[in-house]
């Protein structure tokens, strides 16, 4: 049974309201201690691609205790979709100070942290001497405000 399912799952042509009820199934089951043996990983993705956004958490946070370094930029993102702010610019801050990981330019603005991520941007821009970056920087120069530069 656990082959079909996670044949279903990852199988891309599946209706998603097949997939909440296999995604619905596997918490029931973990709730009456008859865990059905589905990766945690895949069940986050399954929650991921379902747009069941708490469960994802769920799934992602207990991903994390295992291996955060894998798990930081999606649950960096089911923060921010769940209008947790502030415990995603958390996990940024853990994730660079203690997992020492190099911290993607674009999770700045996920985080709508707008200097910051200019600052990333511009950084990039000396570093490689072309500007790749440009629509990225202007985005952040308008979240700023800053319409002198910008134009």
């Amino acid at each position: 049974m656990v082959k079909f399912l996670n044949n279903a799952i990852q199988h891309q042509t599946i209706p998603v309201n097949i997939l909440q009820m296999i995604l619905n199934l596997a918490e029931f089951m973990q709730h009456d201690r008859e865990v059905i043996p589905i990766d945690i990983s895949i069940l986050g993705d399954l929650a991921e691609r379902c747009k069941a956004y708490a469960k994802a958490l769920y799934y992602r946070e207990l991903e994390f205790e295992v291996s955060p370094e894998s798990t930081i930029e999606s649950l960096i993102s089911l923060y921010t979709n769940l209008g947790h702010s502030e415990a995603a610019n958390g996990l940024l801050i853990y994730a660079r100070n203690t997992l020492n990981i190099e911290l993607k330019m674009g999770w700045y603005e996920n985080l709508q942290r707008w200097q910051e991520a200019l600052n990333q941007y511009d950084q990039k821009v000396i570093e490689e001497g072309q500007d790749n970056y440009f629509v990225n920087r202007m985005r952040c120069l308008n979240a700023l405000s800053d319409w002198e530069i910008l134009i």
